[in-house]
């Protein structure tokens, strides 16, 4: 939002400077004047450009949109026919109906090259949220990308219906590349298990399935060699401009247009993401083309896909399926949770991109890939409808820049007219539009268009997304076209670079981001549900940490990290997402001093937070969980007073050793200059030095947790010392032996097993294998030496 608006008013900026400059002419002594050339004269020519400019745009754009009309008028006529026949595709209106029909073994195929942040909780969540038990996920990864394979293997470790797939050659290449070698890992994995997949689905590491979508295409497939299901934007915050274009633009195509076109010609593209083959498409398409069903000459192999499956005569289908889900709300009465029924359409949601330079390169890939390569590559060829849609498909290489210089040319025109009211020696041109003419038709019929244009973009987002996306869906209208624009000259640069050079083209990909669970829910989820969304943990290790609470309560997160059921930084990430407040690990040795200074140790360790930094006025905190509003109230209390805050959360770990470091590093001096001396005598590099303190921080643990896990105290008599202690500013320890909870020779003890200097930097850089420990020895004298 802030981008687009940046832009806006950069382009407002320039408007009113240039309407600024011409207020400010002398015209009658410019007229008088000598250049070298006759300025009235040139400002004639100038008229006349517009003028011929104006003609040219106004005709495409009245091309343009009474194509648009038709299709419109196209699709209400669907829509009235359509009221009495039955469902196109005779899908049940009962979901177990739907339910009822047997499972067919179904491949989910995610290609993923730099998708680490989003790989595995797509992966997670479409296993722990679909209602269907008969399919694998084979996501291919390639050599040079390891986080990506990491992340699958993490997953595959966890579902033995998970399988990683890796691309023979080092990325990116291109998506269809990709999607060839995880076909290719598929059949293999028949060979060896004798199992046959039914049929094959397209989605992409970002996408949000819904639970439902494999029932859907369960019950067509049998009937179809290709379906597609609708594709969706997440909702959005409405003021972002550039992520909601999106929702107008695919609420549109997705309700309209697509019905459309395989009403009028029985070909449905393929959206990339929820498409489903079936095995012998599957088939067909790989023994056309070398075992390779996907072109990878093409960097929109979904679009071209769909075309090659018509020319083999097997139909496609778009699906749309309302299902009737429960759906749990609070009562306008009582206001308690009660389970209502919506009806709800089976679609694949994902986050588009929300920053301009982003889209922008999203939608020349696109561009690229449709109009430019589709056109190289297809050809025109087919029935006129198949003609028809495919100058649809490629038409937005004319009238992207079209709506653009008509902007300009609406914006010239205006200035000219609006001086002409400011200066009466202005020079009076002849009008542009004589009333009456056949222009002028012309222009009211864009009028009427740009109207009906408008009208539907509104209409399918606000029965889409929400009536509150409507009112800024016209400026959207706007920020597409200048997205369009600069996407079709970038493509265009891309596709006459690929012809000059011969160069491959490449993998241009958007960089994704994958909803929270709170975004999902459209509610604050618990613990257990994030870490299992995330894949963090299994379902079983939910009922074992369940089955422990209940023998001795302990909350849910922390049960699971004294099990060593989830890691700490596992389940710091999900307390920094239910709080909805951003997760930060951070070095106590780093934080800045100024921020130290405001808040004391001792207070620091009454409420388990460490200043971090200190920035226009406002203190940022880390926390090992979120803090109650009462705790909150109390920390601000000992603030300075009107100091803004904001908390972070961070791995416990780092927590305890702030707690006990950032203050006076004097107990560790030496640690810190041994690490200094390693690194300047060139023994560890600054990655090993990073990984040295970090593993060093891992070793500390929160005192109540020690307490607890030793058995020595119950959470709940921890919780309660700490409420009922008299004196605010006692520390935990205390307040635990003065309640009676613990003896001062528990504490002790407990205390003893915290590490204590010196922490033997040596030893821990063996341990991580970035010193031999043959050499520890000659290290030593070394760091003596340099001393």
């Amino acid at each position: 939002m802030a981008e687009a608006l940046s832009a806006f008013q950069d382009m407002v900026s320039n408007i009113l400077l240039g309407i600024e400059w011409v207020f400010l002419l002398d015209w009658s002594y410019l007229a008088s004047q000598s250049f070298g050339f006759d300025l009235v004269e040139a400002f004639a020519v100038l008229w006349f450009v517009i003028k011929f400019l104006m003609l040219t745009i106004a005709l495409v754009i009245f091309v343009s949109g009474a194509e648009d009309l038709f299709i419109d008028l196209y699709y209400w006529w669907l829509k009235l026919k359509r009221l009495g026949d039955k469902d196109p595709h005779e899908l049940p209106r009962k979901l177990e109906s739907l339910k009822a029909v047997p499972q067919l073994k179904l491949a989910i195929i995610v290609p993923a090259w730099d998708e680490s942040d989003v790989i595995a909780r797509m992966i997670s969540n479409t296993i722990n949220t679909v209602d269907y038990d008969n399919f694998h996920i084979f996501a291919g990864t390639y050599s040079n990308d390891p986080d990506s394979a990491r992340e699958v293997d993490r997953m595959a470790a966890r579902y033995p219906n998970v399988h990683r797939a890796e691309v023979g050659h080092p990325g990116p290449t291109s998506k269809a590349d990709c999607l060839n070698w995880i076909v290719q890992r598929i059949f293999l994995y028949e060979e060896e298990t004798g199992e046959k997949f039914d049929g094959f689905v397209m989605q992409d590491s970002e996408d949000v399935v819904n639970p439902l979508s494999l029932r859907v295409i369960n019950w067509v497939l049998p009937s179809r060699d290709f379906m597609q299901l609708p594709v969706f934007s997440m909702n959005r915050d409405p003021l972002d401009m550039v992520a909601c274009h999106y929702m107008d633009e695919f609420a549109e195509w997705h309700n309209k247009d697509l019905l459309v076109r395989e009403a009028m010609t029985g070909i449905v593209p393929s959206a990339g993401v929820a498409s489903a083959f079936s095995r012998n498409a599957l088939i067909a398409l790989s023994a056309a083309t070398d075992d390779q069903p996907f072109n990878t000459d093409s960097l929109t192999e979904d679009y071209d896909i769909a075309m090659r499956l018509h020319d083999l005569d097997m139909p496609g289908a778009f699906v749309r399926y309302w299902a009737e889900v429960p759906h749990e709300r609070a009562s306008w009465i009582t206001g308690r949770k009660v389970m209502r029924t919506k009806r709800e359409i089976v679609s694949t949601k994902e986050f588009f991109p929300d920053q301009m330079w982003a889209s922008i390169r999203q939608k020349a890939r696109w561009t690229l890939g449709i109009s430019f390569l589709g056109w190289e590559q297809l050809g025109w060829q087919g029935r006129w409808q198949d003609l028809y849609f495919l100058y649809r498909d490629r038409k937005g290489m004319i009238t992207a820049p079209a709506a653009i210089i008509g902007y300009a040319i609406v914006l010239q025109i205006a200035a000219y007219y609006l001086a002409l009211n400011y200066i009466p020696d202005l020079w009076q041109m002849p009008p542009l539009i004589e009333p009456g003419s056949w222009v002028w038709y012309i222009i009211a019929a864009n009028l009427f268009f740009l109207l009906n244009r408008l009208f539907h973009r509104a209409w399918f987002v606000g029965r889409t997304h929400g009536l509150i996306y409507v009112p800024l869906s016209p400026l959207r209208a706007v920020v597409a076209n200048w997205i369009g624009f600069r996407a079709s000259l970038r493509a265009l640069k891309q596709y006459l670079w690929y012809r000059i050079s011969g160069q491959r083209l490449t993998w241009d990909k958007t960089t994704h981001a994958y909803p929270s669970l709170a975004e999902l829910k459209q509610g604050k989820p618990k613990i257990g549900e994030v870490l299992t969304y995330w894949g963090a943990i299994a379902a079983a290790d939910v009922e074992t940490a369940l089955a422990k609470q209940q023998e001795t309560y302990r909350p849910f997160g922390l049960s699971l990290l004294d099990q060593a059921l989830v890691d700490e930084d596992s389940l710091a990430n999900a307390f920094a997402e239910q709080a909805g407040v951003a997760f930060e690990g951070f070095d106590a040795l780093k934080v800045q001093a100024e921020a130290l200074a405001e808040l004391s140790a001792r207070d620091a360790a009454r409420f388990a937070v460490v200043p971090v930094s200190l920035s226009n006025g406002e203190l940022k905190l880390a926390a090992a969980e979120p803090l109650s509003k009462e705790q909150m109230v109390a920390l601000r209390a000992v603030l300075a007073p009107g100091r803004r805050i904001s908390l972070v959360i961070a791995p416990r770990s780092d927590v305890a050793f702030g707690l006990r470091y950032a203050w006076d590093h004097t107990p560790i001096d030496r640690e810190i200059k041994d690490a200094v001396l390693l690194r300047r005598l060139q023994m560890v590099d600054q990655d090993g030095i990073e990984r040295l303190w970090r593993h060093m921080r891992r070793r500390h643990v929160l005192l109540g947790d020690v307490l607890v896990r030793l058995g020595l105290v119950s959470h709940d008599a921890l919780t309660n010392a700490l409420a009922l202690r008299g004196d605010d500013t006692q520390l935990i320890g205390d307040a635990l032996v003065s309640s009676g909870a613990i003896t001062k020779t528990q504490l002790s003890d407990a205390l003893d097993l915290q590490p204590h200097p010196p922490l033997d930097t040596l030893s821990v850089a063996v341990e991580l294998g970035l010193i031999p420990a043959s050499q520890v020895k000659q290290i030593q004298k070394e760091l003596e030496g340099a001393r």
